[in-house]
């Protein structure tokens, strides 16, 4: 069976750059937004709205767009669960192939037969904000007052979905192997830490 790590996080953490960082270092597979493209492409979705799903509670109402076209709003239970169900097919074909790094989308779940190393990465909120700031394509010229809030409202979203589908709170250690505090550290400097708490935990699995 292949290595799996997954990796939850706040947004703003650098959750993303430390599993990219990660999945280098052990020269091992990362997938992010590739599972949105692929979706999207099976789907006819815009990448988007697909890329919202994971972030929103199934009982919500979503702007949808086919080819980026805006088509309107409407309830979208039925059309919500397909398309978590071929995102989660994708992932699982994905770890079929080789070892990996997965961002997000609930791939602790759906890879959870895979025994996969499970990290979460958060951080505190003066630390995400700067973070967020310093990515220009993020930062969109928001405020620092406006980028906390804009935190606040994407890691609502994860948090809804999460409880929704395993009924604990975002970031309860009891879902996690190892949790990751970023709070004004940098990330690259992390990962020889993590690739050796990683390669502990696949030689265990071994035995």
């Amino acid at each position: 069976m292949h290595r799996i790590i997954t990796i939850s996080r706040e947004f703003g953490s650098g959750g993303r750059e430390l599993g990219k960082r990660l999945a280098e270092a052990l020269g091992i597979a990362y997938f992010d937004k590739e599972i949105i493209k692929a979706v999207a492409e099976h789907s006819g979705l815009a990448e988007q709205y697909v890329e919202s799903i994971s972030e929103k509670s199934v009982s919500f109402y979503y702007p949808i767009s086919y080819n980026t076209t805006f088509a309107g709003i409407q309830p979208l239970v039925g059309e919500h669960t397909d398309v978590i169900a071929k995102q989660n097919e994708i992932i699982r074909e994905m770890a079929e192939k080789s070892d990996a790094v997965f961002i997000g989308r609930a791939a602790d779940i759906v890879l959870e037969d895979y025994k996969p190393l499970r990290i979460f990465v958060y951080a505190d909120m003066d630390s995400k904000v700067a973070r967020c700031l310093a990515r220009e394509s993020d930062a969109e010229d928001y405020t620092p007052k406006e980028m906390e809030k804009q935190i606040k409202k994407i890691d609502k979203g994860r948090a809804n979905f999460r409880e929704m589908i395993t009924g604990n709170k975002f970031g309860s250690k009891d879902d996690y192997d190892l949790m990751i505090n970023t709070s004004g550290l940098d990330i690259a400097k992390l990962i020889p830490a993590v690739v050796a708490y990683a390669d502990c935990y696949f030689d265990a699995q071994k035995k």
